[in-house]
């Protein structure tokens, strides 16, 4: 897997995030949006507890809102993690985005990147998944559901895995 070709994603325009927007008053700030790809020791930086080996952070006013892990398994992108941080900030851009819906998006924008070399993208069966906060809800297991419509993915018998060929 190429993380530095997946890093030049960033950091994105603005208008990428105009989208996934909700309309609420005051609006957030798009241009105070950013997101990131952290690998490795990088995500030290991250106070949200995270899992797997690389993940994409959506931040506000500088300050961390959500954040998906994978983990790398050779060319296959294995989603591990899609959750909110527990803040203020946190909470201002779950009423004003929808960042679940952003940070699925990413992930499929960084896995077909040509020069990724991601040649699957997969997860779990999403009642395998364990949130990292050790909350489980019900809001949760719809976005792990979310994702596998969004991303096209299918079941693999083989590798106990939803999963979609990419190359």
């Amino acid at each position: 897997m190429n993380f530095e070709a997946m890093k030049e994603r960033y950091p994105l325009q603005s208008g990428a995030y105009r989208r996934y927007l909700r309309m609420i008053m005051p609006q957030l700030d798009i241009e105070r949006l950013d997101t990131g790809l952290l690998v490795g020791h990088e995500r030290h930086v991250v106070r949200t507890p995270i899992t797997g080996d690389f993940s994409t952070v959506l931040r506000y006013k500088n300050t961390e809102a959500a954040v998906s892990s994978f983990e790398a398994r050779g060319d296959d992108m294995v989603l591990q993690q899609l959750q909110g941080a527990r803040s203020k900030v946190s909470w201002r851009v779950a009423t004003g985005m929808r960042w679940d819906d952003f940070l699925m998006s990413e992930a499929i924008a960084v896995a077909t990147l040509p020069e990724s070399g991601v040649r699957r993208l997969g997860m779990p069966q999403p009642i395998d998944i364990e949130n990292i906060d050790g909350a489980r809800s019900e809001q949760a297991l719809e976005r792990y559901k979310a994702f596998i419509v969004l991303a096209h993915l299918r079941w693999s018998q083989q590798d106990q895995l939803f999963v979609r060929d990419l190359k």
